[in-house]
């Protein structure tokens, strides 16, 4: 009779996760768009061994399974493998998006600042007024949580159109 433990590894939901996401944009699919993007000579039963979780001795390359985040993200699938991915490293995810293409004048990106600068305000606001009695409710924490949301993503915003405006070396005038 055998004292071991069955520990599950830390890995297991995340191959699990990356499993289901590929299942519901079809392994096979998935394989042959990372067959046209990259070339790599590899058999669908290879891959579909390698994808699978029970399958232990089968695992992706890292160009593999960055070709598969590639194909997963055009179905919006991808975030679902990052999340649990980050979860391994006591990370979490927040979801904002991202333009890619900014109108980079004076007056926008003044704009953008302003705005950060007023959702910044809105949160202190929100502060201020949870701690008046000395605790915070659920319903004050939900008001602050959706305050630092917009502050967060004001400051996105802002930081995207000044990267923007660097990499594409636009005159902001």
């Amino acid at each position: 009779m055998s004292n071991k433990v069955n520990k599950e590894c830390p890995f297991d939901s995340f191959t699990r996760v990356l499993h289901l996401q590929m299942k519901e944009v079809g392994i096979e699919n998935i394989f042959n768009q990372i067959i046209d993007i990259s070339g790599k000579k590899l058999s669908a039963r290879t891959f579909s061994n390698k994808v699978n979780p029970s399958q232990e001795n089968h695992q992706l390359t890292i160009h593999e399974f960055l070709l598969t985040l590639l194909v997963l993200q055009k179905n919006e699938k991808h975030v679902y493998v990052i999340e649990e991915m980050l979860k391994l490293f006591n990370l979490k995810c927040e979801r904002f998006e991202r333009e890619n293409d900014h109108d980079i004048t004076y007056r926008n990106v003044l704009n953008a600042w302003m705005n950060w600068d007023k959702e910044r305000g809105d949160v202190q606001h929100e502060i201020r007024d949870a701690l008046i009695d000395g605790k915070v409710s659920k319903n004050e924490l939900e008001d602050i949580k959706k305050e630092m949301n917009q502050d967060i993503e004001a400051m996105i915003k802002l930081r995207d159109m000044l990267e923007f405006a660097c990499e594409n070396r636009v005159v902001i005038k």
